[in-house]
């Protein structure tokens, strides 16, 4: 009887996994193309509903033009969505932003204490900070 080789369990698993790559990987670079698209997308209509959002255009009258002159003009069925569904995403991407926004300043305000607090108070000074200042200012 011939010699049999059998595979390694690590080899029947990298077999395995090449088998799922062949499969899923051009399923996750569509995913990851379109995931990408999607954040494109949600910048350019935050970027448009900010302009909205906090008027610094005015109508022919003076008046200031706000997200309400926006959702008046659209045609919702067209768009195939609802206004209220619009807002929400709206309301929710602000919200979410916001956290951001916080998470950030929180992560530079303590690399910032930590950056001052390794220093001199002569190099404090230098940085324009009164030679009395704390450490958090």
């Amino acid at each position: 009887m011939p010699c049999m080789v059998y595979e390694t369990p690590e080899e029947l698993a990298a077999s395995a996994q090449r088998q799922e790559d062949a499969l899923t990987g051009p399923l996750h670079q569509q995913i990851q193309t379109l995931t990408q698209s999607l954040a494109e997308r949600d910048a350019m209509l935050c970027a448009v509903l900010t302009v909205f959002e906090y008027p610094a255009f005015y109508d022919h009258q003076g008046t200031p033009i706000g997200i309400d002159a926006l959702t008046c003009n659209v045609n919702w069925t067209e768009a195939g969505i609802t206004e209220e569904s619009m807002i929400a995403w709206w309301r929710e991407h602000q919200r979410l932003d916001a956290l951001r926004i916080a998470r950030e300043f929180e992560k530079t305000h303590t690399q910032r204490t930590a950056l001052l607090a390794r220093m001199t108070p002569d190099e404090r000074v230098l940085l324009g900070f009164p030679r009395n200042s704390t450490v958090t200012r």
